[in-house]
Order: structure tokens, then C-alpha cells, then sequence
């Protein structure tokens, strides 16, 4: 079985570097198809492993902007055309592998899934909230089982927003509208599709990729809806995946991440976090800085099951 992997990335561009080599050292052949945007820091193509290609004429790539999607989608299919792998797994820049690869490939090929990657189904808000809501409430702190998540899910994927500006005054305000049958008569496709959100990063095989690529009416109405949504990337492929009839799902992304720390991104993991990750069963964990003493660490336990 063949892993192709695709990288998006836009700094560090010495730590991308490091990762692709690892990628094609532990899991080789394998095949690398990179987006980094070279509007923000530039990356030498000549020191890329073999089997990995970068994407040309890079999107300009802003977090949380629908740029991010493009980026990756343009990734994907060149990963196809060029390699056509069994299975493709979506990496970060700041991402590192952390499980041998006859383990990955092997839950990943006997597994019995076509993707693994974490969804949450985006429902109404619930009798109470069904009203026009004052402010834009798009954050929120630590990772995707707080109980609040779903609620942010909704607002940023479901609920209208609007923008008043009061007459004589230079400041505007936002609104959310997130009454049940207001949304619905404004929905694009009607709601014939159901919302499905959770973390960005996940791995699926070559009839998920061609699902994502594709052109079919889902597709085209998940690309349209998602375009003028906050913080994309954390729903497209949730949402084009799940609406296909007989895809088989695992919820479990195989990705390592703390978010005991806060905030929207998160904790950058050190050395003291290997035991946890290892222990986890992850494939993949995240964040690391360029200058981790842990990515030391972890190559030397791949090395070790090499």
C-alpha cells in the first residue's frame, strides 16, 4: 500500500523540509505533494526528497479563510495526478509522524474504513437559541468535545450573519440570526444536506479523494456554502464526507493534539509529552515548534522500528 501525504504549510520552511524527509524516510515510497505559501517565506525545492512535488503558483493563504481549503484541495489533486496513492493523509507543517509505518499502513488498509476523521453532526441551535442573536461569537477556547463546541459550530457554519451600520455612526455591528426557519428559507441548498464539523486534520483513501475532487452537485454545494464561512477548513470535508452514502467513517482522526492550554491553537508539545502521544495510538501529533527537541526524540523511536 502506497501513503501519499499532503503538506500545508507557510513558515518554518527548514522544519517542512525535516518533515517531508521523515514522511519519505519512514514511510517510503512514499508520495509528498506540498503547498507552501511562498508569499509568506520561501522553500528550496531542490532540497525536497524524492517523490515529493510542491504546488506551483501558491495561494496567498490567510487562517481561517477559504484560501486554506484551496491550498489543500490544490495539494490533493496534484497528489493524485501525479502519484495516485491508496490513501492520503492531511499534515500541517508544524505536524510530525509518531507511529511506525507497518502500524499505519496496516490500520489504515485492514481497518475497514474508507477515512479517518473527527465529525460532529451540527444541529439546530436547540428551542432557546432559535432567535436574532446580538454579537458574533466565532471562538472559544481548548479542543472539540467541549460541550460549547457544537454551539460554535453552528454559528459559524449554520446561522446567517448579517452587518448593520447605524446611521451616523462609523462602527458597525454583526449579527447572527439563527432562528430555525429564517435560516432554513436563506439556506443555499435547502438543508438537504446535514452540517458535520470537528478538526481540521484527517487521513481517507482514494474514494474519499475522488469525492473530495470531484464535481458532483454535493461537492459544488458544500464548496459554495463553506466559501463565505469563518474557519472553513474545520468543516468542508466533514460535511462533503459524511453526506456520501456508504462511506465507512472512524471518528477517531489518529491525531495527538493538547488543547489543555486554551486558546485556538494547541499547547506546542516537548519532550515530557512523548509518553502521552506514544501511549495515545496516534499516527500523527501536533504542534511542534521548528526547534522541538522532541522531533529529535521521535526520529529516533521511528529509526528504532525501522
Amino acid at each position: 500500500m502506497r501513503l501519499g501525504f499532503v503538506i500545508l504549510s507557510h513558515a518554518n520552511p527548514d522544519q517542512v523540509l525535516r518533515l517531508a524527509k521523515r514522511l519519505a524516510d519512514t514511510f517510503a515510497p512514499a508520495a509528498i505533494a506540498c503547498h507552501h505559501d511562498t508569499n509568506k517565506s520561501a522553500i528550496d525545492a531542490k532540497r525536497l526528497p524524492a517523490f515529493c512535488t510542491l504546488v506551483k503558483n501558491a495561494v496567498n493563504t490567510s487562517w481561517g479563510r477559504f484560501s486554506v481549503v484551496e491550498a489543500e484541495l490544490r495539494a490533493l489533486q496534484l497528489l493524485y495526478d501525479k502519484y495516485d496513492p491508496d490513501w492520503f493523509v492531511m499534515l500541517s507543517g508544524a505536524d510530525y509522524p509518531v507511529q511506525r509505518a507497518s502500524v499505519v499502513s496496516a490500520e489504515l488498509s485492514q481497518g475497514g474504513y474508507d477515512a479517518y476523521v473527527d465529525f460532529r453532526k451540527i444541529s439546530f441551535a436547540n428551542r432557546s437559541e432559535q432567535r436574532f442573536l446580538t454579537g458574533l461569537d466565532l471562538g472559544g477556547d481548548g479542543g472539540f468535545d467541549r460541550p460549547e463546541w457544537k454551539r460554535i459550530a453552528f454559528d459559524r457554519y449554520v446561522a446567517i450573519r448579517l452587518r448593520y451600520e447605524p446611521r451616523g455612526r462609523n462602527q458597525s455591528r454583526r449579527y447572527l440570526v439563527r432562528h430555525l426557519v429564517v435560516v432554513r428559507l436563506a439556506s443555499r441548498f435547502k438543508f438537504c444536506r446535514n452540517i458535520y464539523a470537528g478538526d481540521h486534520w484527517f487521513s481517507g483513501n482514494r474514494k474519499v479523494a475522488r469525492h473530495l475532487l470531484s464535481d458532483t452537485p454535493l461537492t459544488k454545494q458544500m464548496l459554495a456554502h463553506f466559501r463565505s464561512r469563518p474557519i472553513p477548513e474545520e468543516g468542508i470535508y466533514q460535511s462533503i464526507i459524511c453526506n456520501v452514502p456508504g462511506l465507512k467513517l472512524c471518528a477517531d482522526n489518529k491525531r495527538y493534539a493538547d488543547w489543555t492550554a486554551g486558546g485556538l491553537h494547541p499547547k506546542l508539545l516537548g519532550p515530557g509529552d512523548i509518553p502521552l502521544i506514544v501511549k495515545s495510538g496516534a499516527h500523527f501529533a501536533r504542534k511542534f515548534a521548528a526547534d522541538s527537541p522532541a522531533l529529535g526524540r521521535l526520529d529516533a523511536l521511528l529509526r528504532e522500528d525501522q
